[in-house]
């Protein structure tokens, strides 16, 4: 396994395989499953996702439902301002 370069991150793996559009792709949603979501219950940042498009806080242990590689999904928050 290859090591994150600084200016690819977590597409180092890929070396020139792939093209560049893709690997933007690739890092913006894999920096969306790392970092951690805030709760809306218990206000911490501690959520993380189980499984696809189920995530879970670890203070509260809350189980929500949500997008596959984000908290909340671009349909939800459309339906959400209407």
């Amino acid at each position: 396994m290859g090591r994150a370069t600084k200016k690819v991150l977590l597409c180092g793996k890929f070396g020139p395989r792939y093209g560049s559009t893709l690997k933007k792709k690739y890092l913006s949603i894999m920096k969306a499953l790392i970092n951690k979501q805030l709760c809306s219950e218990c206000g911490k940042r501690s959520i993380f996702r189980i499984q696809y498009s189920i995530w879970k806080c670890k203070k509260c242990e809350k189980v929500f439902s949500g997008g596959a590689y984000k908290l909340r999904s671009v349909v939800k928050i459309v339906n959400e301002k209407k």
